[in-house]
């Protein structure tokens, strides 16, 4: 929306996983360990609604909400004090296993000469139902991030973004814990907006993130490895209107740990129209290399300038990790004030 500053959960917060044995099946889709997959598909949430409701359609986005740290910079802020507060929450609700809920919250500064600053901070916990396979689910993460950007033309602008997580996951059945993991992630990622031409946009992001992760398994077994991600995503936008775009975006993200490795590729797009001045409808597709489809939607409204609300529905958007936990459905709700 109009004069939104907010953050972009990034890559850190996802390599999370648990143990490096026992959930591959060969011959699925998703032909790799649990703690490849469920890493994997957690690189499709965002918690803004707004890039949420266009299938995370956002490196192109001109709004700071988007994925890319180039965008931090592209819209000045509309408050006087350049300042910007954005509480976000978001439920990931699973047909079996475990539901995730996240809740973020991020605070902009626009500078005179410097560029946009932006500490974000973000807390999921779940709670405990038992997957497909039996025994419960449990995951718990924090994650801290800063973010810059600044734009040195009008033609294009860059950034880059730091972020920390420390995250546990862990499977049981009653007091019985039969694996539990605990991971310190680190995430490097870097930018680029670029409009070579009126109300045509092009961005592109470079991620690069690694772990520590230590696991305990029954009979005191103990296990220490380092997993690593690195993602590349490139998008395109077309203003056809006035805060009426569409985005295309490729996103391919490899991630190798003990237990081997996964690529995932993937391709969205994304629509939104502005209804009329302050009211905004979305609706985005996705589909990877498997073929599974994925559908979201939303809707958003800025009752006044330096106020706006977005709401946004993802249907099952976490395939790689259906085999445990089933169909998904988000829902996702976002708050940006500005002063």
């Amino acid at each position: 929306m109009s004069g939104s500053r907010r953050f972009q959960i990034g890559p850190g917060i996802l390599m999370i996983g648990l143990f490096s044995g026992g959930l591959a099946v060969a011959g699925e889709p998703y032909d790799a360990d649990f703690s490849l997959r469920f890493a994997g598909a957690l690189t499709r949430f965002s918690p803004y609604a707004d890039v949420a409701a266009m299938a995370n359609t956002s490196a192109a986005n001109k709004w700071p909400s988007a994925i890319n740290p180039g965008s931090l910079p592209w819209q000045h802020a509309p408050g006087k004090m350049r300042l910007c507060l954005a509480p976000q929450v978001s439920a990931i609700l699973f047909d079996e296993g475990s539901d995730l809920y996240v809740g973020a919250s991020t605070l902009t500064w626009e500078s005179e000469h410097w560029g946009a600053f932006q500490p974000s901070g973000a807390v999921i916990r779940s709670n405990i139902h038992e997957t497909r396979l039996g025994p419960d689910l449990r995951f718990n993460a924090e994650y801290l991030q800063f973010q810059w950007g600044i734009r040195p033309a009008e033609e294009w602008s860059i950034g880059a973004n730091f972020n920390y997580t420390s995250s546990s996951l862990s499977f049981e059945e009653g007091p019985i814990t039969f694996a539990e993991s605990q991971m310190e992630a680190y995430d490097f990622r870097f930018g680029v907006l670029y409009s070579p031409v009126k109300r045509f946009r092009a961005g592109l992001v470079l991620d690069y993130g690694f772990a520590d992760r230590e696991t305990d398994l029954p009979f005191g077994v103990h296990e220490e490895d380092a997993p690593e991600q690195w993602l590349v995503r490139p998008g395109v936008a077309y203003e056809y209107a006035e805060n009426s775009t569409v985005f295309l975006d490729y996103q391919f993200v490899y991630l190798m740990d003990a237990s081997g490795e996964l690529d995932l590729r993937r391709f969205s797009v994304g629509v939104e129209q502005q209804v009329f001045r302050g009211a905004l409808v979305r609706g985005g597709m996705l589909v990877d290399a498997t073929g599974h489809f994925t559908w979201t939607c939303g809707v958003g409204t800025s009752p006044m300038k330096t106020l706006s609300i977005d709401l946004a529905y993802q249907h099952d958007m976490f395939p790689e990790v259906a085999r445990e936990l089933g169909g998904s459905g988000v829902i996702t709700l976002s708050v940006s004030i500005s002063f």
